[in-house]
């Protein structure tokens, strides 16, 4: 764009000087000149013209703006109108809708509440009943060795009254022939004869009673170990029945067979194991009675010396107890080898079915957990054998220490 020059600029001034002065200048020249500033005033007019066209446009263009603006503000409006009546539309259409869901909802929310109430009673109650069970077999176990242990202590008091009194009649009858006069020496040895066929009658009649008292007291030995080995299997199976109601569901005969044989396995090698910790500790106690009673008594005799009549009868019941012990530790340990030797046979049947179900391509994760199981049972049996065997040796070094301190209580006495 050319620049206008206004006409009363320093440069219009100057050339009307150089006009002036140059007085030789011709009248064309000063033609261009002027039209050469007549052409920039017309282009700088020319220039302006648009520039004054945008600024009438402003306001419109202002005014146009304030329309669209409240064009748009009122569509908004509108538009916020219209998804109020679609919602509310909506929700008269669909409240009944709504309303049933709701109802059925919280109808079955409190079926399930009570479902899970009645379970959660019924496990409680099947808890109560596995511990009333457990209770009861306990108490009926106890029953049953209390009334072995009475019956017989009663026989055996029996038997040793019945003994004292044959002892004193023996004794009575003695004192009486050493009573009669030399002088009848005839009729004392008749007399003698006598006593001595009625004594001996008197003997078989308590012989044959003691041995039917025996024969009667191990019929309800036997009777009462039955019923003991009842409780126990019905115990071991009412165990053994629970742990397969959770066997899954899926699987099956071949599966079932293998799982149950390891289950039996499991309960055996548990009942063995508590029966020897159960057993260990009960000698032990009954040991450790008898050694503080015989230590009892040795103190009693070094310091206060009393006669021998004193402890004679307490010596033979530590002694009777401690034949009992040695019995005890015996069929203990004849006990264990049985026992051992049921599961080792068991073991390798086991093993077999074992084989076998892994020949039959049975690999779920539920046969393989049996499989584990199996294959630690050797391991098991060594450990057990071993603990067996500390036990035993245990029970027979201390009957042994009992033994000795006895033989020295015996030897104060003499």
């Amino acid at each position: 764009m050319k620049k206008m020059i206004p006409l009363d600029s320093p440069e219009i001034h100057n050339t009307n000087e150089l006009y002036t002065m140059g007085n030789n200048v011709g009248l064309q020249n000063r033609l261009d000149i002027i039209e050469g500033n007549l052409n920039r005033v017309c282009n700088q007019h020319d220039a302006l013209m648009p520039l004054l066209g945008l600024l009438e446009t402003v306001p419109k263009i202002n005014s146009i703006e304030q329309n669209i603006k409240t064009v748009q503000k009122k569509s908004v409006e509108f538009d916020s109108k219209l998804e109020k009546l679609e919602a509310q539309i909506n929700i008269s259409k669909n409240q009944q809708t709504f309303v049933q869901i709701e109802r059925n909802f919280k109808s079955t929310s409190q079926s399930i509440s009570q479902i899970k109430t009645d379970l959660k009673d019924m496990q409680q109650a099947l808890n109560n009943n596995q511990k009333i069970a457990e209770v009861k077999i306990k108490e009926d176990a106890q029953n049953i060795y209390r009334n072995v242990d009475v019956k017989i202590a009663k026989n055996r008091k029996d038997i040793q009254n019945l003994l004292a009194e044959f002892k004193n009649q023996i004794s009575l009858q003695l004192k009486r022939n050493e009573d009669i006069d030399y002088a009848q020496v005839q009729y004392k040895t008749v007399q003698n004869e006598d006593v001595k066929r009625c004594l001996d009658g008197y003997v078989d009649v308590i012989h044959k009673q003691y041995e039917g008292d025996m024969s009667n007291l191990y019929r309800e030995i036997g009777m009462l170990r039955s019923e003991l080995e009842l409780l126990h299997d019905k115990a071991r199976r009412a165990q053994i029945y629970e742990q397969i109601s959770h066997f899954p569901k899926q699987i099956n005969e071949s599966e079932k067979k293998i799982a149950i044989a390891n289950l039996e396995q499991h309960v055996f090698f548990s009942e063995i194991e508590k029966f020897d910790k159960e057993n260990q500790e009960r000698i032990l106690y009954e040991i450790d009675c008898l050694e503080d009673k015989v230590q009892q008594i040795i103190h009693i005799i070094n310091n206060n010396g009393k006669q021998q009549t004193d402890f004679d009868s307490e010596i033979a019941f530590l002694e009777d107890r401690l034949f009992s012990m040695k019995n005890q530790i015996h069929g203990t340990k004849k006990k264990y080898l049985i026992d051992v030797r049921k599961i080792e046979d068991r073991l390798e049947k086991l093993i077999i079915l074992k084989e076998q179900t892994i020949s039959n391509g049975l690999t779920s994760h539920f046969v393989q957990q049996n499989i584990q199981d199996i294959d630690q049972y050797p391991h098991r049996i060594e450990q057990l054998n071993h603990s067996i065997n500390l036990n035993v040796e245990q029970l027979q070094s201390r009957q042994k220490e009992i033994d000795e301190k006895l033989n020295a209580l015996k030897g104060l006495r003499q």
